[in-house]
């Protein structure tokens, strides 16, 4: 096995030390997309094109990279899809028509509001500093995200506390 000749070994340090730079709070903004894909998939709780509970994904109507990081953790610019129809009616066959069913399905079931729509529709693009945020962006990002999640899943939970109730007492 060859050995890296110390310019090798230079020129990926200086790689990794870019890259680090280059993209402060990797961690932090991957977790922020993860929570706010838990929070759009518990509310939602089924794909909402076939109402399949499995293999969920959430979805952006309005995509990130072509607008701004507020619009990305918005979790009104989300709705559940399941993998199917995540990878094909969004990935594979995109079309307006489709993108336009899910906005209306979202408008119907009271998780987008038109208001809302239209605010996600009109925000500008990031400047080329706010595209710079780091970390502590991120991590506050996500500590909204983790209440809004802890608060809806305490709110399914006694959702479901009551219809077990209701089934108890008209049994």
């Amino acid at each position: 096995m060859k050995q890296k000749s110390e310019e090798e070994k230079l020129a990926e340090s200086r790689k990794r030390k870019a890259y680090g730079k280059k993209y402060r709070g990797v961690k932090e903004k991957k977790k922020c997309h993860e929570v706010w894909s838990e929070i759009v998939r518990i509310r939602d709780g089924h794909c909402v094109i076939c109402g399949k509970e499995t293999s969920l994904a959430a979805h952006h109507f309005v995509t990130s990279a072509a607008r701004s990081l507020r619009n990305r953790y918005d979790t009104a610019n989300g709705i559940t899809l399941c993998f199917g129809h995540h990878n094909h009616g969004v990935h594979v066959e995109a079309s307006y028509a489709f993108t336009k069913k899910l906005v209306d399905i979202a408008l119907a079931q009271g998780s987008l509001t038109q208001e809302k729509l239209d605010a996600l529709l009109s925000e500008p693009e990031d400047s080329a500093e706010e595209k710079k945020k780091g970390r502590e962006f991120f991590e506050g990002v996500l500590k909204q995200l983790q209440a809004e999640r802890d608060a809806l899943k305490q709110k399914k939970e006694a959702e479901k506390q009551t219809a077990q109730q209701t089934t108890l007492n008209q049994e």
